[in-house]
């Protein structure tokens, strides 16, 4: 036997329907009884709520805290890179000698006097001011004149980073050379004398990490060969202090 069902012929059978089952009449649709899924409890909801408020709540959290995470870690990096913070360069200085008479030093309250840093190189010193101004931290010095009317000079110049220094150290290093002869000279670091020979002087300049170091010595033309010994015996003490 067969029941027409929304214009669908379904086989049926003819077995009595179970006492108390309702049966559909041929009026009614058919519905199909497949299986379904059971359904989740209310608490399941809740838990995918506050999952998600949560997850949106932590990427904007790192979101905001990127840009200071980045700082920080760029801190870090260049803190490896970073001098330590010294004393007052000042105070580090050599001190001439007790029975020396004090002079005008190169450079005072930070400030450098580039004609008396590296004299005989005309103007071409004019062209390592910018880079000072932007790299120099800070500068300090001493002079004075001996008995023998030796004059000495010492200064003392400190930089953002021993990158900084060392660039400075080169483009000074190239103008002695192109106007003065090297001296051979030691120490405990990278050193480069010269011969000023008209105006009987020897000068130097030796890099300590951060700072160079100038020495120059302006003396009778007799005692050159005692002020080089000199410049490197100043140059050995001022290095020991910093």
């Amino acid at each position: 036997m067969s029941r027409r069902c929304q214009d669908v012929w379904i086989a049926t059978t003819e077995e009595p329907a179970a006492p108390g089952t309702r049966v559909p009449t041929a009026a009614e649709p058919f519905i199909g009884q497949g299986p379904h899924s059971p359904v989740k409890p209310w608490w399941h909801r809740l838990v995918l709520i506050v999952s998600l408020v949560a997850g949106g709540l932590a990427g904007l959290a790192f979101a905001l805290a990127s840009p200071f995470l980045s700082l920080i870690a760029l801190s870090a990096f260049q803190g490896d890179q970073m001098p330590e913070p010294r004393p007052d360069l000042g105070a580090l200085v050599v001190a001439g000698p007790t029975d020396s008479t004090p002079a005008v030093p190169v450079a005072t309250n930070d400030t450098v006097d580039f004609d008396r840093l590296l004299p005989g190189a005309d103007t071409q010193h004019l062209l390592l001011t910018p880079q000072v101004r932007a790299d120099l931290r800070h500068a300090a010095g001493v002079a004075w004149t001996q008995p023998d009317n030796t004059a000495v000079t010492v200064t003392l110049l400190e930089f953002e980073s021993r990158k900084a220094a060392g660039e400075f150290s080169r483009s000074c290093i190239e103008l002695q050379l192109a106007n003065h002869d090297t001296v051979t000279i030691g120490g405990d670091g990278p050193v480069m004398a010269f011969l000023e020979a008209e105006a009987r002087a020897i000068s130097a300049v030796e890099m300590a990490d951060e700072v160079l170091i100038f020495v120059r010595a302006v003396s009778p033309v007799d005692r050159l060969p005692d002020t080089v010994v000199a410049v490197e015996s100043l140059l050995r003490e001022q290095r020991d202090r910093l």
